[in-house]
């Protein structure tokens, strides 16, 4: 009796792990490290200099005829690549301005009905992250409303940090605060992180 039970304990180990799976993609410099969960949850976590400075953060999205997305996926496939070349701004702040990264696209499937992928892309510069999330085209002319991103960023302390709001004309009204107190506001949010390091939050709709 005592064998059968260490056995059942033993498979049940071995599917967990292949379930839960860890990835990790750092910046050409290695000075930056992204890790990402898949599995239960979807998650991310970002190192700086071996100091985590965003807590494992979920990513996940709601929709208002389906399931909401993000949790038990199965990895499908992952493809890590490189990028590096040197282009001229129009504006002349900088001669020339360098493009390195590496990357990291992970496709993943829901494991139970009704089984929608979405794709994962990181990307690890030398002084930053960035990341977004791809719906390949499936389920023919489906559609699906999705009612909220609920995409986190928690980061390692409340810092220090000045959010926007709205203004008028070409004003912007800065308010100075600590990061628990932020309801709405608007992007980019510099934030306070460790003497004179500045974290900037932003978003931005790029096609590439």
């Amino acid at each position: 009796m005592k064998r059968t039970f260490l056995l059942i304990l033993f498979l049940n180990f071995v599917v967990l792990s292949v379930f839960s799976q860890e990835f990790t993609l750092k910046s050409p410099d290695e000075s930056i490290s992204v890790k990402i969960q898949t599995g239960e949850h979807t998650t991310y976590s970002v190192l700086f200099k071996d100091t985590q400075i965003i807590k494992p953060s979920g990513i996940s999205f709601l929709f208002s005829q389906a399931p909401p997305l993000g949790d038990n996926m199965l990895v499908l496939s992952e493809n890590a690549s490189t990028f590096d070349e040197t282009w001229q701004p129009v504006l002349k702040r900088f001669e020339q301005i360098r493009n390195r990264y590496k990357q990291l696209k992970i496709e993943l499937q829901e494991e139970n009905f009704p089984k929608r992928k979405l794709n994962l892309v990181f990307r690890a510069y030398n002084d930053g992250v960035a990341f977004r999330v791809e719906f390949p085209k499936q389920f023919g002319e489906r559609n699906y409303v999705m009612m909220d991103e609920l995409t986190e960023f928690n980061f390692n302390s409340d810092h220090t940090c000045w959010s926007t709001g709205s203004g008028t004309g070409h004003s912007i009204l800065n308010k100075q605060q600590k990061l628990k107190l932020l309801s709405v506001t608007r992007i980019p949010i510099p934030s306070e992180w460790w003497k004179e390091e500045v974290l900037l939050l932003l978003s931005s709709l790029l096609s590439s």
